[in-house]
């Protein structure tokens, strides 16, 4: 048939797949490839951080809206706090003024203790 041997390393049981395992590890210890690996590593995690954060963000949503629910009837100063929201409403010449926060852990401890000192 014409054909003829260009190369010849011998046969060896899975010599070819620690070829293609070599090669593999070689090209993928290139630093453009290291770069684009940790990019997309870093936009899954994004991703991940990101759908967990829009969850967090309506379950918050949620809270604040029952919240301004509740101080809807108050006529005079009010104070919630809920978990990590805290809602203040207050009458100013006639009008009600309403916040609702989402407080840090130190801000948390600080109303605790406020309200324990209150009493």
């Amino acid at each position: 048939m014409g054909f003829e041997v260009a190369f010849d390393d011998g046969w060896r049981l899975g010599s070819w797949w620690s070829e293609i395992l070599v090669r593999a590890k070689a090209q993928l210890s290139r630093p453009e490839v290291q770069e684009r690996l940790a990019k997309a590593e870093r936009a899954l995690e994004l991703q991940q951080i990101e759908s967990v954060r829009a969850k967090i963000d309506l379950d918050h949503a949620k809270a604040a809206a029952e919240l301004l629910k509740a101080l809807e009837g108050v006529d005079s100063d009010a104070v919630i706090s809920m978990g990590s929201l805290f809602a203040a409403k207050t009458i100013v010449h006639g009008r009600s003024k309403v916040i609702v926060k989402r407080l840090t852990d130190d801000e948390m401890r600080q109303v605790s203790a406020a309200v324990a000192t209150s009493r």
